[in-house]
């Protein structure tokens, strides 16, 4: 119980709590704004089972369960792991009795979460917390699956804790861009060495009040000769400028089916 309370308060200053409560306050106060975005992403999963019947799949970035429609792949699927780092309770109670569905709490970053902890208490220096996210292992604790899913969660692997320390003048802005960029290819990589769809987020536009463009940012390095997209979307993620008090932040989405690197063409 006691290590439950640490990993809990741990959660919470590192960002994470705050921006799940937030999805769920944007989702509301956005409403029928982010219904292509959910659509096109539940469509994108069930596409991928297709021809899978009675398979094992792995979601990772679970969450709220908003983008992904749970009980049309219970019926395509034998069993479904749920995988993020903190599952809401409300979706637990909900679905937790299934004996088709396991929840698994976890850094899908395999220690992200205790290096971040290490550089907020001072323990260690930005030079060894960029070696140390190096020697990472993406997806540990994670079961292997007949498919895995990434949902929406690689632009956010290390952007949440990170922006929480550079707040608290704790991280440079120039680390954190490198080891947001080094977690985020440790997951690409994780995900390429198996049967897998990636749904991300790769590009963010910045817009005014008077809908003026003001910058377009990349968010991840997603290489094309490992990874066809075979879909994308744009998503008004936050046309109340709740996210960012000085611009409205629409997301380009994309889907992306993993390239095999022994077939040919």
């Amino acid at each position: 119980m006691l290590k439950k309370i640490k990993r809990y308060f741990l959660l919470k200053r590192l960002g994470f709590l705050g921006d799940q409560l937030g999805i769920a306050h944007r989702y509301h106060a956005e409403g029928s704004g982010w219904s292509n975005h959910l659509n096109k992403t539940g469509e994108a999963i069930t596409s991928c089972l297709k021809g899978k019947d009675n398979c094992t799949i792995v979601i990772v970035g679970s969450g709220w369960l908003l983008d992904i429609p749970l009980k049309k792949i219970l019926s395509l699927t034998h069993h479904v792991y749920l995988v993020d780092i903190n599952h809401p309770k409300s979706i637990k109670h909900k679905w937790e009795a299934n004996p088709k569905i396991t929840f698994i709490e976890t850094d899908v970053t395999g220690g992200a979460v205790s290096l971040f902890s290490s550089i907020l208490k001072g323990e260690i220096s930005e030079v060894e917390a960029l070696e140390a996210c190096k020697t990472l292992g993406a997806g540990l604790n994670i079961p292997k699956a007949d498919v895995t899913i990434s949902v929406n969660i690689l632009s956010q692997l290390a952007h949440i804790p990170a922006e929480t320390l550079k707040e608290q003048n704790k991280l440079s802005p120039e680390t954190a861009a490198r080891i947001i960029t080094t977690l985020q290819l440790q997951h690409l990589d994780w995900l390429y060495g198996m049967e897998s769809l990636l749904i991300s987020d790769f590009e963010e536009e910045l817009v005014d009040e008077e809908n003026r463009l003001c910058g377009v940012n990349p968010l991840c390095p997603i290489d094309s000769k490992k990874w066809r997209q075979v879909d994308r979307w744009r998503w008004k993620f936050d046309t109340k400028m709740t996210y960012r008090s000085d611009f409205k932040t629409f997301l380009h989405v994309g889907v992306f089916h993993r390239i095999d690197p022994n077939k040919k063409g």
